[in-house]
């Protein structure tokens, strides 16, 4: 089902506050990031043409305005901020302010006219963002009662770790469980899944931070999708000096998984071993050479969603 957008609704969120702008009344407006300030964003769209409310992830703080979205049956497209980001470079837009960025949202609405998100998409994949966030956090608590046993000595303190070591591992078997069923339940998630586990190296827990820290993947170049992660390498040159190329920035969860993944394709995936093999033969240190094989094994992920699930759904 084909739809087009005459109004369209930018919003830019942070944690205090929704800024607002209306493509056809051309106006702006600012609300609290609260229920108070959501009540009045309903008043708003009832009393104005809204034919879609274009907004993108914002670390969390877009939690309770997908809620109240999907709650009222309001239409919105959750878009990528490095598809809008470029959008703005091709109008020369380089100023960066919260009405700014407003409005640019709203404008992308109108001229690329973004496929609505589905209320279960949005929520399923917000509920998997959460679930995977907290596996990271309860498995870093888990390295740091670790360490702490290690310089331990104290019988008492020592069983004190030993038992909050086993409810950690406990909830991280729960939270795994949870992580699958917000996979399974939602077709999409599942396919991509389905898709990444195909390539040796990438296991079940890669899996979830890519599909729910890098949505962007499948749907960029190799490039855009390389300085997403922070695995593209960066020349430093001055003058007749020219220095080593380094990769910089990115997602680091996402950057944490693709090299453990990248480890054991190193081993096992033939593309990636011999590709590796190659590089060490050259004289390439071991660390490079394995940031070089990251990039490659994120490039044919992107490759494989691509071509087998945005490319097939574009065609049917």
């Amino acid at each position: 089902m084909t739809h087009t957008f005459t109004a369209t609704i930018g919003i830019d969120i942070s944690k205090q506050y929704l800024d607002l702008y209306h493509s056809t009344l051309k106006q702006t407006q600012r609300y609290q990031n609260n229920a108070c300030g959501l009540k009045l964003l309903s008043a708003f769209i009832a009393k104005n043409t809204v034919d879609c409310v274009v907004f993108e992830p914002s670390g969390g703080y877009e939690k309770k305005l997908l809620k109240f979205l999907c709650e009222n049956g309001i239409p919105f497209s959750m878009v990528h901020a490095l598809q809008v980001r470029k959008f703005a470079q091709a109008k020369g837009i380089i100023a960066k302010t919260d009405l700014i960025d407003a409005a640019l949202l709203a404008e992308y609405g109108l001229k690329m006219q973004p496929k609505l998100t589905s209320i279960e998409t949005a929520l399923t994949s917000n509920d998997l963002r959460c679930w995977v966030q907290r596996r990271t956090q309860v498995t870093n608590l888990i390295r740091l009662e670790k360490q702490y046993l290690e310089h331990q000595d104290n019988p008492i303190i020592i069983a004190s770790i030993k038992k909050n070591l086993d409810s950690l591992k406990s909830q991280i078997l729960t939270i795994d469980q949870e992580i699958q069923r917000c996979i399974h339940e939602t077709d999409n998630l599942q396919r991509k899944a389905t898709l990444l586990n195909t390539e040796k190296g990438i296991g079940k827990v890669c899996t979830s931070i890519l599909l729910s820290q890098l949505p962007e993947l499948g749907q960029l170049n190799n490039k855009e999708i390389a300085a997403l992660v922070g695995v593209a390498p960066h020349n430093r040159e001055s003058g007749s000096w020219k220095g080593y190329q380094k990769t910089s920035g990115g997602r680091k969860t996402v950057r944490c998984a693709l090299y453990m993944a990248t480890i054991s394709a190193s081993r096992y995936n033939s593309k990636i071993k011999s590709f590796y093999d190659r590089l060490i033969a050259k004289g390439k240190k071991k660390k490079v050479a394995l940031t070089a094989c990251m990039r490659k094994l994120l490039i044919i992920l992107n490759a494989t969603l691509k071509l087998h699930f945005y490319h097939k759904d574009a065609q049917t």
